[in-house]
């Protein structure tokens, strides 16, 4: 009977099929971390041109940057600006991180109580920061005379980390910068 089982359930394993629980015997797994994006809507940080580059320019050690950013077509480009401890993903080249022709940015900046996390509010005083995880805060894009992107900020060892990327579709934004978030180191 044991070899039956065992027969079983090797052969829809090496079929890539599993079709009943089986608990013959406890497999340990390992958590892995996420080096490559598992979905459609989020890319290996690295396909923007010039990220190694920009990382390093923010000096060591390197921020806990996301490994993934949100997916789009067409290059992006990174830039990194020491002094803000922010790289901006941006169109093209030359841009630089300016606001009309950039996509997205990582930010760190070290905390300073009472900055985290920051609260966004609209132009009627509504709050639209909340709480979407133990330590994780998610902003959508709004505009109030000026569009400000979706965003998602964590703390994490006295530093205050923001993903923010405009243009992701309003149904979906959440869920793509929390993909974004776990692919962290």
């Amino acid at each position: 009977m044991k070899r039956a089982i065992c027969a079983y359930v090797l052969g829809a394993v090496a079929q890539g099929v599993f079709l009943a629980p089986v608990a013959l015997a406890p497999i340990a797994m390992a958590p892995v971390a996420l080096a490559k994006p598992v979905s459609r809507d989020v890319a290996p940080v690295e396909t923007a041109r010039g990220y190694a580059a920009a990382l390093a320019r923010l000096g060591a050690p390197p921020p806990a940057f996301p490994h993934a950013i949100p997916r789009r077509g067409g290059p992006l480009y990174a830039h990194a600006d020491p002094e803000s401890g922010m790289i901006s993903f941006d169109a093209t080249a030359s841009c630089g991180g300016a606001q009309y022709c950039a996509y997205g940015s990582f930010m760190r900046r070290a905390e300073t109580p009472g900055t985290f996390p920051e609260i966004l509010k609209d132009m009627r005083g509504r709050v639209l920061t909340r709480r979407v995880g133990p330590n994780l805060w998610f902003t959508p894009e709004h505009a109030m005379g000026d569009t400000f992107p979706a965003q998602i900020q964590w703390r994490d060892g006295g530093v205050t980390y923001t993903v923010a990327w405009r243009g992701l579709p309003q149904d979906r934004a959440e869920t793509i910068l929390a993909e974004v978030y776990r692919s962290r180191p």
